[in-house]
């Protein structure tokens, strides 16, 4: 190993013990390593910079096998309510309009109901100015899943059926 290529608090394997250390400068042409709280000098050709193990070889070298876990669904209700104080997390000084919260909120919710497969779902935009319904039906044409949607709530609502 060419020992002026090494940085001070490089960590380095000795190779004649196996042990690892940090590299804290040279001294009489050889280099200082720093080993459990005391110091030696060691020879350039006994040095290699050390590399630790990624994590899937040392769970080889430990002989450990992970497990997965599954993760347990959380309930999920297939109404999403879109009136703002039924909206969890919307803060006004996020730099996100209520509209843009409001669709992206949306879009999470038709991206869970069919990764769950549900066969329906309502969505709650309130009758208001019709902005938001216009957007959720722009939104709502861009999944293939969708095959019906219609009014619900007197306009306040669109329920939609799904296929897969």
């Amino acid at each position: 190993m060419d020992l002026t290529t090494l940085w001070i608090g490089d960590e380095v394997k000795i190779l004649s013990s196996g042990k690892t250390g940090f590299f804290e400068g040279m001294e009489a042409g050889k280099a200082k390593v720093r080993i459990d709280g005391g110091h030696s000098l060691h020879a350039a050709h006994d040095l290699v910079l050390y590399e630790a193990p990624e994590e899937d070889d040392l769970l080889e070298i430990l002989e450990i096998t992970p497990v997965k876990v599954k993760q347990k669904d959380v309930p999920f209700s297939n109404i999403l309510d879109l009136h703002l104080e039924k909206l969890p997390n919307y803060s006004p000084g996020s730099g996100i309009s209520i509209l843009d919260y409001q669709i992206k909120k949306c879009k999470e919710f038709i991206e869970e109901v069919i990764r769950r497969k549900l066969l329906s779902a309502t969505i709650i935009h309130g009758r208001g100015t019709g902005i938001l319904r216009e957007q959720i039906l722009v939104l709502l044409s861009a999944y293939k899943q969708i095959k019906i949607q219609h009014p619900k709530n007197e306009g306040g609502a669109i329920e939609v059926l799904l296929f897969y």
